[in-house]
């Protein structure tokens, strides 16, 4: 009887830790100076809190980020650089030609 009660309540323990950790939000910054420069927009509205449910890469559940909009357009354009490094790199493969002589049949 023990026992049973005591796997209770570490499942209990275990569940309602899981619970709060989904449930987090990461905090908006404050724009500097610059950003607000290169993005045109203004202090106001630069510095409203958005907030997205996010997949994250090895889960299939969303957890709900926090970031203000000029934060959420860095990285917006960081991940449309990235995907575009990984398309020349892609394309650069394709492109490369077999010389004739080596290989099989040949």
């Amino acid at each position: 009887m023990k026992n049973a009660t005591l796997i209770l309540i570490a499942g209990l323990f275990l569940a309602a830790c899981a619970s709060t950790e989904a449930n987090t939000t990461e905090s908006a910054e404050t724009p500097t100076t610059k950003q607000l420069a290169d993005s045109g927009m203004t202090y106001e509205e630069a510095s409203t809190e958005v907030c997205r449910h996010v997949k994250e890469l090895g889960s299939n559940l969303r957890r709900k980020v926090c970031h203000n909009k000029i934060t959420w357009q860095a990285i917006e354009t960081a991940e449309a650089e990235a995907t575009e490094a990984m398309r020349g790199r892609v394309g650069g493969m394709g492109n490369s030609t077999i010389e004739s002589g080596g290989g099989l049949g040949g």
